[in-house]
């Protein structure tokens, strides 16, 4: 079980984001690829797509705490598609 910051519950709003969909993508429910941070280990990126739009989920992996979430971008979007055409 993860716990939302108050920074995530912020960006859900600002951005249209619902939990259903954060669960989605934390529970794997859709297709998705995970991503350790390079700056800080403890926290993955976790990229999927819902209803054809992409999304991304931060998680600090060590505290269970869902960080932040935002669209994809073009080049995560390109990422995405090339990785999961691979597994």
């Amino acid at each position: 079980m993860y716990r939302y910051s108050k920074h995530i519950k912020v960006r859900m709003l600002e951005r249209g984001i619902t939990k259903t969909m954060i669960e989605a993508l934390v529970d794997q429910r859709v297709d998705t690829i995970n991503i350790r941070s390079d700056r800080d280990r403890s926290v993955i990126k976790i990229m999927g797509f819902i209803e054809l739009k992409g999304y991304v989920v931060f998680v600090n992996d060590t505290s269970k705490t869902l960080i932040t979430t935002r669209r994809m971008r073009k080049e995560e979007e390109h990422m995405f598609r090339k990785l999961s055409h691979h597994e």
